[in-house]
């Protein structure tokens, strides 16, 4: 065959792969931008996490729970910072504190029985 009868690249061999490296620096720079990236995400996803659920946990869990806990202390408090006499026997309910007020009264003066 003559030199014009051949077709283009003839007579250069192209040996079937990339002929220079891959470049290291590039792809380690690339590499840790990316894990920077997936390490904020990571980050910024828990977060989002954390604020969302101590939302929900306030309004959905912490907040009921509070009021339903005012309200039994309040129904609790009633018996023990009233005065109030029993209907069934008869007999009067004072205050722990004014209970106490006297007992400590009674016991400075040695009248205990």
């Amino acid at each position: 065959m003559t030199s014009q009868n051949q077709p283009a690249g003839a007579g250069h061999q192209d040996p079937g792969y990339e002929k220079r490296d891959v470049n290291v620096r590039m792809l380690l720079a690339i590499s840790g931008v990316l894990i920077v990236l997936l390490v904020f995400a990571v980050w910024a996803t828990w977060q989002y996490y954390d604020i969302t659920q101590d939302d929900m946990m306030r309004s959905e869990v912490i907040k009921p729970r509070l009021d339903s806990l005012r309200s039994a202390r309040e129904l609790e408090r009633v018996p023990l910072y009233q005065a109030r006499v029993d209907s069934e026997t008869g007999v009067t309910i004072i205050p722990v504190d004014s209970a106490m007020k006297i007992l400590a009264r009674e016991a400075a003066k040695g009248d205990l029985r």
